[in-house]
């Protein structure tokens, strides 16, 4: 933590060739060119620096809940402790001693082990973590009864919002589902839990949620008004390579530490009156409500890296065409697709929108039903993955629009001006705004699956990885009955792009 405060972190990088940069031979390389042309030995191999002013906001972080607009506070210090939840119930845990340094690992393992099999407690009646999933200003409303009650509410809410970061230890264990569950199953089952499910064992407003369910397995819900994928795939990456290489504990000696407090645990509780309760039943109701619309579904394809690099073929660009290939077998039209970009190469830089239905997909996707001449479909297929590529570029770079636009139409609002400009209110804008295929992809050996929620009623949040040999999506949709038939459209499409670029 100290080293993250006093921004001591190596800098984060965008390898376009890992393995000669991220390697002791590159870093001895750079030390010996001077300072004032080092950028061009990184250069060289194609190495650039990202910002990383998002870090300081990955702990520590909260967004607190106010009237039309949330603030969003970090850096409260030095905070020694983390906050566990379980059934419920908040719990003060010191994870730091008073200089800032992490507990010996065998110290915080044996809290971690009274917490997850030691303590057994009812489930909390009054879980906040409902009021953090509902109305922002909903929220705002409750969270000023709640302060406005008593002192001690208020001190319970500083806990929470300057702790370094929220771990959910979930009761629910995949391994004892019933035997009939298939592999699809389960997995939709664990990407439910982590994505929406079980807000009581929740506090949504921190940066991010790290969950883990009772049989070990790991995933993290992400806040994302602090920052984006980079900052979290950073994370995720590190703790596992550590965890996997400089780990130390593991099954046997976990197995032999004895479950003890270690004076460092402390549960923090809310003061409630009756007009309180009341609210909490609302928001618990409208929580259900709410994910009783969600539906999640996976699929696992034929298509991967090798196969695609071996055509000369973007991988991302094809995943992009088979998801625009699945709706358009349905609907036989092309709809606004929005698929996000990182813009990180510049200070301060958050996102930009690629726009992956362009004049090469539709081209290629209306000849599947014209013509059967395979050279022709590959020609196609090349231009639409070159056309990709370059609009890849030109997010990341900051040369797309949907920025620039988006800006200009806020500097318009706040300065009251009294009509918007016509672009605005333009059929084609609106259309182009009301995202049907809302998609993004985090690639990382370390994460196996990633997953959001739709943006509109009709349409499909649409989370994917590729690996070497195959890929997959996690989509999700408000439109029950027609996720399962463009699950299937996805299958034929990623088996028809298969068997074009295998011939």
């Amino acid at each position: 933590m100290n080293t993250l405060r006093a921004n001591w972190l190596e800098p984060e990088v965008y390898h376009l060739n890992p393995m000669k940069t991220n390697t002791d031979r590159f870093r001895k390389y750079l030390r010996f060119v001077p300072k004032s042309i080092s950028f061009y030995g990184a250069f060289l191999q194609k190495a650039f620096p990202l910002d990383m002013s998002q870090y300081s906001r990955l702990f520590n972080s909260t967004r607190i809940p106010k009237h039309d607009c949330d603030v969003l506070e970090s850096s409260f210090g030095i905070v020694r402790h983390i906050i566990v939840i379980k059934g419920g119930h908040y719990y003060k845990v010191n994870v730091l001693d008073k200089h800032g340094h992490l507990f010996p690992a065998e110290d915080i393992a044996a809290t971690m082990k009274y917490l997850s099999e030691g303590l057994h407690e009812e489930e909390n009646k009054y879980p906040l973590g409902y009021f953090t999933a509902d109305n922002r200003n909903r929220w705002a409303s409750v969270r000023e009864q709640l302060e406005e009650l008593s002192q001690h509410n208020k001190d319970v809410f500083k806990e929470i919002d300057t702790s370094i970061m929220i771990l959910c230890l979930d009761e629910d264990d995949p391994s004892k589902l019933d035997k009939s569950c298939t592999k699809k199953q389960l997995a939709e089952y664990v990407s439910g839990k982590y994505l929406c499910y079980n807000a009581s064992n929740r506090w949504y407003d921190k940066s991010f949620n790290m969950i883990m369910l009772s049989d070990g397995t790991l995933g993290l819900h992400c806040e994302h008004s602090w920052g984006d994928g980079v900052a979290l795939l950073r994370f995720c990456n590190d703790i596992d390579k550590d965890a996997n290489e400089h780990g130390k504990m593991n099954s046997t000696n976990y197995e032999s530490i004895n479950a003890s407090t270690n004076d460092c645990i402390e549960k923090l509780e809310f003061q409630f009156d009756d007009k309180l309760k009341n609210e909490f039943e609302t928001s618990r109701k409208n929580y259900n409500d709410f994910v009783s619309k969600v539906n999640v579904n996976i699929y696992q394809g034929v298509i991967g890296k090798n196969l695609l690099k071996k055509a000369s073929l973007s991988p991302d660009a094809m995943m992009q065409l088979a998801i625009q290939m699945a709706y358009y077998k349905l609907h036989k039209r092309f709809v606004s697709t929005y698929e996000s970009c990182s813009t990180a190469v510049y200070r301060h830089g958050r996102t930009e929108t690629i726009r992956p239905v362009t004049h090469e997909t539709k081209t290629f996707i209306e000849s599947l039903t014209k013509t059967k001449d395979e050279q022709l479909q590959k020609d196609l297929l090349k231009k639409c993955s070159e056309k990709h590529q370059q609009l890849i570029k030109e997010a990341a770079t900051g040369q797309g629009f949907d920025r620039h636009l988006f800006a200009l139409k806020y500097l318009q609002e706040i300065e009251n001006r009294e009509k918007l400009h016509p672009i605005y209110t333009d059929k084609p804008y609106q259309s182009i705004n009301h995202t049907i295929l809302s998609t993004s992809t985090v690639a990382s050996k370390h994460i196996v699956a990633g997953g959001f929620g739709p943006v509109v009623n009709d349409g499909y949040g649409i989370a994917y990885l590729i690996d070497d040999d195959q890929c997959g999506l996690l989509v999700t949709s408000y439109l029950e009955k027609e996720l399962p038939n463009f699950m299937q459209a996805a299958d034929e499409s990623f088996n028809e792009l298969a068997n074009i670029i295998k011939k």
